[in-house]
């Protein structure tokens, strides 16, 4: 599904209201730097689950993340997105894929709205406020993070595809779990089909730092662009802070981790999945934030 663009680009610096409802500091959980092995140890005899074909394209690889962060406990809720869409407007509507905000056909475990721009009231389904946002796309997840940095003062941003394999695998508390908290997918992960859609946040079992759904419930997306052969650089030494940002500009496919509610072959922590194009906003996708600091309060 592709999405429709309602906003654009501006600065936020005035706090008003509940800026991120039902979370609080203590909702964002350190991540203590270190060096993992990163990558799928079966990848020569495991097909991709992006074509169910590729295989050798993912292999294990030394991973140093030089600086500790702060991963949010919980996927972005409905409710914490609608807030960022009430003041996110203008009259401007766009169709480009690259700047698009939101699917307008909104699911019924999503989010509805009313109105006309600037002056749409986003609120979410009956019910539906602390589960996972979904039919959002990357560009707005990336603009959420933008606006929420300039809201709270503190660079907020979507995790690096490294930076999210090294949490959901628990980081330096790391047990060796194939799914994120357990070797057991029922125990951490929202797993239903899709006609039953997503779970509220936190519904199952944290993974060794406290974080929830990591696997499942909904896909999560990073910073980085999809290329296959990214993991194949510097197989031979030890890479710090990796990072696809060559093409983030265009209008391509991007990293999405974790899994779904429906997509059960990405829930174990190392399967690489992505997105079609930027502008895609399917009933699966989500995201979850990261800071560099934490800011005084929120």
């Amino acid at each position: 599904m592709d999405g429709v663009f309602y906003g654009l680009p501006v600065e936020f610096t005035t706090r008003t209201g509940d800026i991120v409802p039902g979370m609080t500091l203590e909702d964002m959980i350190l991540v203590e730097k270190g060096i993992f092995d990163m990558g799928n140890p079966n990848t020569d005899t495991e097909a991709s689950p992006i074509d169910n074909k590729t295989m050798g394209k993912e292999p294990v690889h030394k991973v140093q993340l030089s600086k500790d962060f702060y991963m949010c406990k919980y996927e972005v809720t409905v409710e914490q997105m609608c807030t960022f869409l009430n003041v996110y407007q203008n009259r401007n509507s766009r169709t480009q894929p690259v700047k698009a905000l939101h699917n307008s056909n909104t699911n019924a475990w999503s989010f509805e709205y009313s109105g006309t721009a600037p002056n749409l009231i986003y609120k979410p389904r009956a019910g539906k406020d602390r589960y996972p946002v979904v039919n959002v796309t990357w560009p707005a997840a990336e603009q959420y993070c933008e606006w929420l940095s300039a809201e709270l003062g503190v660079k907020v941003r979507l995790p690096s595809e490294a930076e999210w394999e090294y949490a959901a695998r628990g980081g330096n508390k790391s047990k060796g779990y194939l799914y994120s908290g357990s070797n057991s997918v029922s125990e951490v992960s929202v797993s239903t089909d899709n006609s039953k859609g997503t779970a509220p946040v936190g519904t199952k079992k944290p993974n060794e730092l406290g974080i929830y759904d990591m696997s499942g419930n909904v896909m999560e997306y990073c910073r980085d662009f999809f290329d296959w052969n990214f993991y194949d650089v510097h197989l031979e030494e030890t890479v710090v802070d990796p990072i696809n940002a060559g093409k983030l500009t265009a209008d391509g496919k991007m990293v999405v981790r974790g899994g779904s509610f429906r997509h059960p072959t990405y829930l174990k922590v190392y399967t690489r999945g992505c997105n079609q194009h930027k502008g895609e906003a399917g009933n699966h996708s989500g995201f979850r934030f990261v800071m560099e600091q934490l800011p005084y309060n929120l």
